[in-house]
């Protein structure tokens, strides 16, 4: 496809940049984690409301407040994995026995 990157560019652009790959990865799985698992959060709270769970709203609009979450979330799994990623590479020298530490 023209102007689309090769494999090897794209495999070689990530390896120049892997900050930026590892905020992107970080942003995208906090976003999906809160996507997946807001409405269940929802449910649980309003099942231990003391107005009842029908009364505080059901199941009715679950996802209310989603994007505010993700909102929050994007952001601070993208710093985690960025800094868990640095910190890695930073430290992987110091670690001659493969522990647990390269991981």
């Amino acid at each position: 496809v023209p102007g689309r990157p090769s494999q090897t560019e794209w495999t070689s652009w990530c390896k120049e940049n892997p900050y930026f790959v590892s905020l992107c990865a970080g942003a995208f799985a906090g976003m999906a984690s809160e996507t997946l698992l807001f409405p269940l959060d929802s449910l649980k709270t309003r099942l231990q409301s003391r107005q009842g769970f029908v009364a505080s709203g059901g199941f009715r609009g679950v996802y209310r407040g989603v994007f505010t979450a993700i909102g929050a979330a994007a952001p601070a799994s993208a710093i985690f994995f960025s800094t868990y990623e640095t910190t890695k590479q930073v430290l992987s020298p110091y670690d001659r026995s493969n522990s647990v530490l390269a991981y």
